[in-house]
Order: C-alpha cells, then sequence, then structure tokens
C-alpha cells in the first residue's frame, strides 16, 4: 500500500489498506495511512472515522492526531478539532502541522487570540499559510 501511495496511485493504495484491514482490523498504521489517503481525496467524514479509530488503539500517534484535527476542520467539528491538535502536541510537541490546526480551530471558535498567535508563530518556520495568517491577523496601525 505505501509503494502504491508514493507512486502516487490512490486508488490502489485504498483496495491494498482495504485489504490489509480485512486481515487486521486493529492495524493502527493501515488505518491512519486510509484516514490521510481519504483526507487527501476530499473525504473528510471517512477520514475522520479511520483516524479516529486509528488514534483510539494509539493515542500517542501524533500524525494521526494531527491528520485527525485537519479532518474535523474540514468538518467544521471546530472543538473536535482543537483536542484532536491539543492530543497531537502532547504526545509530540514539536508538530508544527498540529500547531497550525490548533490555531485555526481556536480561530474558528474566536477563542485565545493570545495562544491563535503562540501557535502559528511557532508552525511558520515550516508552514507558509501559518506565516500569512499570522501577519493578516496583526493589528494595523491606523492611518491619520
Amino acid at each position: 500500500a505505501r509503494s502504491a501511495l508514493v507512486e502516487k496511485k490512490p486508488g490502489e493504495a485504498e483496495l491494498r489498506l482495504r485489504a490489509a484491514l480485512r486481515a487486521d482490523a486493529e492495524y493502527t498504521e493501515a488505518q491512519s495511512l486510509l484516514g490521510a489517503l481519504c483526507l487527501d481525496l476530499q473525504r473528510p467524514q471517512e477520514a475522520s472515522e479511520w483516524l479516529a479509530r486509528a488514534t483510539e488503539l494509539d493515542p500517542q500517534d501524533a500524525v494521526a492526531l494531527a491528520n485527525l484535527s485537519l479532518a474535523r476542520l474540514r468538518l467544521d467539528e471546530l472543538p473536535a478539532a482543537e483536542a484532536a491538535a491539543r492530543q497531537s502536541l502532547q504526545a509530540y510537541p514539536l508538530n508544527a502541522r498540529a500547531r497550525y490546526f490548533l490555531a485555526l480551530s481556536l480561530l474558528g471558535q474566536k477563542k485565545a487570540p493570545d495562544e491563535i498567535a503562540f501557535h502559528l508563530t511557532q508552525a511558520s518556520d515550516s508552514i507558509p499559510a501559518a506565516r500569512r495568517l499570522l501577519e493578516e491577523l496583526k493589528p494595523k496601525p491606523e492611518l491619520r
């Protein structure tokens, strides 16, 4: 399945991942990869379901948790996106994607502007969209 993903063959990858999960329903890596693939294929509901299963079995999988946060952002489930991003950061505090997704979930909930700025700043070195959003959120000097 991984080679099909690398070779940009999502259909083949999906078939292989589903076959692996039929053989072992608790294969967390396959669940996580299938969730990420569903995100790439613009299927956030299905992605959320697979990633939730993967993170229930492995609550320390920072990548799956960050992907779960993204899926929930796309579903406009902002408190759930926030929770998944926070859990991802507990597992791996340097996760720039989780910081960015946390900032987006907080922004969408109109919560904690200082925390939003902190996470965007932390993520901005590796995520250009975080840097752009941080600039957009900075107060503009008033014209006189």
